[in-house]
């Protein structure tokens, strides 16, 4: 009886992550959530564009050469150039990765660095209501009479991934094409294959924080609370990364080292490294949110929903 069980417990999972995705169709969530992205990533690109267009111009002055109207035209110089390297300095904060972060298309690498910015507090926004509204409502209790509470958790967590990658997928398009519009893109396929690679480790970042989104969700009742909840969270855990580390410079380092491991942000250098170390973090931060997940199933299978 087990595996039937467990097969028919997967299938109701599936079941209620696509009628998340259509319920976030019919209420114009995803259409939201896909603007947001899409206009986020356009607009920082074209910021991008304009910055890298300033540096060509410095790097042509100082060749002697005209300057252009639309970057791109010196690329190859530019790579080389020590005006870049700090700016990438900036960016990835290792001067170890830059060499492996500069064979990408530097609007994918903008693009993936802009996403470590704005992907855990949109995500983690988006997902806030994704139980709590149901629960205040009480609808949740006839989507009870249907499936239990664990798939519908894990079906609603897997819905809102969906429509996170989906959102993503799109923004790197965008990105695509603003810079396909304003620069001189030398080899287009590569840079769209680049802007698609850095979009799924965007997605692999934002996992941890769409799952704090719905376990916040799980825990309390009113979606507004959800949803603070969640933006508090998340700033939480970069301020208390930020204070493992501090610790770990002051002679703290044996204590504090497990949990700065434990922490997401301690992830993001080995999603800029690329081969194993991405690999590991594709592990890793889909397990942390989905634990998550079940911190907040646990409160919601105590409760009268």
């Amino acid at each position: 009886m087990t595996e039937p069980s467990l097969l028919l417990s997967f299938r109701d999972t599936f079941l209620v992550a696509r009628f998340e995705l259509v319920r976030a169709r019919r209420t114009w969530q995803a259409m939201a959530v896909i603007l947001l992205f899409a206009i986020a990533s356009g607009g920082s690109t074209y910021g991008f564009v304009q910055i890298l267009l300033e540096i060509e111009n410095n790097l042509a002055a100082s060749l002697g050469v005209p300057p252009t109207d639309a970057p791109g035209a010196l690329t190859d110089v530019l790579l080389g150039s020590d005006d870049l390297r700090r700016v990438m300095r900036g960016l990835i904060n290792d001067w170890s990765l830059i060499d492996d972060v500069l064979k990408w298309p530097l609007v994918a690498v903008f693009h993936f660095w802009t996403s470590l910015i704005l992907v855990p507090w949109l995500a983690a926004f988006v997902a806030a209501d994704t139980i709590s509204e149901d629960v205040r409502t009480r609808a949740v209790r006839f989507e009870l009479l249907r499936t239990g509470r664990l798939e519908l958790v894990y079906g609603r967590f897997l819905g809102q991934c969906l429509l996170l990658a989906i959102s993503l997928f799109l923004a790197g398009l965008t990105s695509f094409a603003v810079a396909w519009w304003t620069m001189i893109l030398n080899d287009p396929l590569y840079v769209m294959y680049g802007l698609l690679a850095m979009s799924l480790r965007a997605f692999l970042w934002g996992l941890p924080f769409l799952g704090l989104g719905v376990a916040c969700s799980e825990s309390v009742k009113s979606p507004t609370w959800a949803r603070i909840l969640a933006l508090i969270g998340t700033t939480g855990m970069f301020i208390g990364h930020g204070i493992l580390i501090w610790l770990r410079t002051k002679g703290y380092g044996l204590y504090v080292s497990p949990l700065i491991g434990v922490s997401p942000a301690s992830w993001i250098r080995s999603l800029w490294a690329g081969g194993l170390d991405t690999a590991l973090a594709g592990l890793y931060l889909p397990a942390f949110a989905m634990v998550l997940v079940g911190l907040g199933y646990l409160v919601l299978a105590r409760r009268d929903a």
